[in-house]
């Protein structure tokens, strides 16, 4: 009896006890022991039930378990709980509070590389993180363009690293800001080992440089492939000694 009572495998032994509170200790114990939630009910007190079916419904990652905690607060937090921890398409609907269904929808997102999932999603960081990172992985130029503008850097390298990885300058023409629009031309050139990339830009005019961006581009691709005879195809002064410079 010592054994399987220690080992918490048999609630039959439970019975022997003749604390009430101690049975329902060692039915607790049990319960947890076998992830059972019908031997939770026979702990007799409800606030132990509860926490037990809690316990239980958590370990198992089972949303119905939770369907039978006694109080609406409880199973509440037990569905949110899960809809975190165990994300599906069914706990992200039946989570009640805003931030569980936002963390549940952005873990599918990226599990099922499903823009979808990133749109149910209220805002903020994790709508962001979504629509990236399920952009690059299908290299879907679209969700990159759904990325708050506010967070410039991120839907840059969303459009610049899809544009590198289909080797398409016409993605780079996405890229909003100066230095990164002319770094997703240049990293391509660098790619590909084509320098004549710099020219199809199709902005001529921007507001960090005094020439054309072109010549920034030209000026990236020298110094990043130490090819100092690329510094002759620029005309401007500053960037063209900039290159000298950085190609010696």
């Amino acid at each position: 009896l010592a054994q399987t009572i220690s080992d918490y495998s048999n609630p039959s032994a439970c019975e022997f006890f003749i604390s009430k509170t101690v049975e329902a200790d060692c039915l607790f114990q049990t319960a947890e022991n076998l992830l059972d939630e019908e031997v939770c009910k026979k702990t007799g007190l409800q606030e132990k039930v509860d926490e037990c079916i809690d316990f239980v419904a958590k370990e198992k990652g089972d949303f119905e378990v939770c369907s039978m905690i006694s109080t609406d607060d409880g199973q509440k937090a037990c569905i949110n709980y899960l809809a975190e921890n165990f994300p599906s398409e069914e706990l992200c609907d039946f989570a009640t509070s805003y931030s569980s269904k936002d963390k549940c929808n952005h873990a599918m997102g990226l599990s099922e590389s499903d823009a979808g999932f990133c749109a149910k999603i209220s805002g903020g960081e994790l709508k962001d993180d979504c629509f990236y990172n399920v952009a690059v992985a299908n290299d879907d130029v679209e969700s990159c363009k759904k990325i708050n503008l506010i967070k410039y850097e991120l839907k840059d390298s969303c459009f610049s690293e899809i544009a590198l990885a289909l080797l398409d300058e016409l993605i780079c023409e996405n890229v909003n800001f100066d230095d990164n629009y002319v770094a997703c031309f240049s990293g391509m050139a660098v790619k590909t080992n084509d320098v004549e990339i710099c020219s199809k830009m199709g902005k001529t005019n921007l507001l960090s440089y005094d020439y054309a961006p072109k010549f920034e581009c030209y000026k990236e691709y020298a110094i990043e492939t130490s090819q100092p005879l690329v510094c002759d195809l620029i005309t401007p002064a500053e960037p063209n000694q900039a290159c000298i410079d950085g190609t010696n």
